[in-house]
């Protein structure tokens, strides 16, 4: 949930489909059943919004319209991804109450000690660290690695030049874009029989 560049579909979930339905056409459970569980197992190989929602909304029309009914692996596939969508749904998030950003940046350097204690004071919305410019590109990089709530602009008026931090609410932004795309998928996922 972290991607910040949307990606290309896998060949695996390209193939998802054309395969569910080669594989309900020859009457083969017991296949069907082993890829299913596989592609559960799998969820950042094969996504809920990329591939299993659009499969789903795809093959349970189909199958009803060819055979009169959904297979029971597939109203089974549907029941787990509707149970997970509600479960991830269950409650909107909330913004935050104060200062606190997630400080999970994973180095040990000063540079980023200070930060994350920046990032996790409640009280300060603006902090600053003064470093020289291959220190400042290091900590700008785990800043954009790690989606730190934060912007940042080049205090130049001393030597060496600090980075100015503001905190921002970019987790919280990126968990509510994610909470309304699952309210969508969820409201999108096709009826039981």
């Amino acid at each position: 949930r972290h991607a910040r560049y949307r990606r290309e579909p896998s060949l695996s979930e390209k193939a998802l489909l054309p395969l569910l339905k080669a594989i309900v056409a020859g009457g083969a459970q017991d296949d069907l059943a082993r890829v299913l569980a596989f592609v559960q197992e799998a969820p950042s190989e094969f996504r809920l919004d990329e591939c299993q929602v659009p499969c789903l909304n795809a093959i349970i029309p189909w199958s009803r319209k060819k055979f009169g009914k959904t297979p029971a692996e597939i109203a089974h596939w549907l029941a787990t991804v509707r149970q997970r969508l509600s479960d991830v749904t269950r409650h909107q998030p909330e913004p935050p109450a104060d200062w606190v950003r997630p400080a999970e940046v994973a180095c040990k350097c000063q540079l980023c000690g200070q930060l994350n204690t920046f990032l996790a004071d409640a009280r300060n919305e603006f902090g600053r660290i003064a470093a020289r410019e291959d220190l400042r590109r290091h900590l700008l990089d785990k800043i954009d690695r790690h989606l730190c709530d934060v912007k940042h602009t080049l205090d130049r008026s001393r030597s060496p030049f600090a980075l100015v931090f503001t905190k921002t609410t970019g987790s919280y932004e990126r968990a509510l874009k994610q909470y309304e795309s699952d309210c969508r998928l969820l409201q999108s996922l096709p009826a039981t029989e």
